[in-house]
């Protein structure tokens, strides 16, 4: 897997209450630039409240076709990998390295 090389880390926790599911995909499904600018400003905060493992999110749709949404704070667009195979355990690892947020954080 894609974090098995040391520049991703996959760490599942709860997110902050701020980052709802509507902000989520208003930002990345609706494509909204004020709500990804948003989205980007809760994550920089996110940093000094001691919640720093928090280098972007991830989301998924199956809207037309399945997909793996991934946004690392501080950039300037989320990244979309469409599954291809969605039956296809390779296929889904493909599309969730591709998005998978990078480490950006200083250790």
């Amino acid at each position: 897997m894609c974090w098995v090389a040391g520049n991703k880390d996959f760490f599942m926790t709860r997110r902050p209450a701020e980052i709802t599911t509507e902000l989520v995909r208003a930002a990345f499904v609706s494509k909204n630039r004020k709500e990804l600018k948003r989205l980007n400003e809760l994550l920089q905060e996110n940093l000094h409240r001691k919640v720093s493992e928090f280098d972007g999110v991830m989301a998924y749709t199956s809207n037309d076709q399945p997909t793996l949404i991934g946004y690392t704070r501080g950039a300037s667009h989320p990244e979309y990998a469409k599954i291809k195979n969605p039956s296809d355990v390779k296929s889904v690892e493909e599309a969730f390295c591709l998005v998978l947020p990078d480490v950006v954080r200083k250790p």
